[in-house]
């Protein structure tokens, strides 16, 4: 748990708590006291990271660092930003998801869930504007070939970064990039974020 502010930081953790599905190990202020404990080794299941965090870096600035250190690590961004105007760069930073800090506790609790089970969250809204589904049809009957499979299995597994992807495949990230922007546009699908979200949702 990532929050600059003690009273929601607490307010947070004592909401988690009550969970009994759910342990925070950690609740720290700052971006730079995540990273640190994960470097230190410290393995959550997840990282629940607000939007905003004072001074250096922001949740989503924050979330990159995190795929860095470990692709394979789930970021939910925490919000009361609209996120009209944010979660499409949390996603396409390879967050996890992001929840506005309005909605109602068990759609933070949903949230959770499926980052951790390796899937996106957005509210259904936010979902039809990244991927409206006359597009996802579109892209449904679009046969994708063996060369860009190793790219679409690692997407599918939850790995939405670059370097995540290139680290899995043993290649360059500017290969990776490439076959990522190939695959969006052999898609037709807007977006990387658009295509994370397709491809999260898409039978295998």
């Amino acid at each position: 748990m990532v929050d600059d502010h003690e009273i929601v930081r607490s307010g947070l953790v004592a909401l988690l708590s009550e969970h009994q599905e759910l342990q925070v190990l950690h609740a720290v202020a700052s971006a730079d006291e995540c990273l640190r404990l994960l470097q230190s080794g410290a393995k959550p299941d997840l990282v629940v990271a607000d939007l905003i965090l004072g001074k250096g870096l922001d949740g989503i600035q924050l979330t990159k660092g995190i795929k860095v250190h470990d692709p394979s690590l789930p970021v939910l961004v925490l919000s009361g930003r609209d996120e009209a105007l944010f979660a499409e760069r949390a996603i396409d930073a390879g967050a996890s998801g992001y929840v506005m800090k309005d909605e109602a506790v068990e759609r933070l609790f949903d949230a959770m869930q499926a980052a951790i089970a390796g899937h996106i969250w957005v509210s259904p809204a936010m979902r039809e504007r990244l991927l409206p589904p006359s597009l996802a049809e579109q892209a449904r009957s679009v046969p994708i070939g063996e060369d860009l499979q190793g790219v679409v299995e690692e997407l599918r597994s939850g790995n939405r970064t670059l370097l995540g992807i290139a680290r899995a495949l043993q290649r360059s990230r500017h290969e990776v990039e490439s076959e990522v922007e190939s695959l969006r546009r052999h898609l037709q699908l807007p977006s990387r974020a658009s295509l994370f979200l397709f491809l999260d949702e898409r039978p295998a």
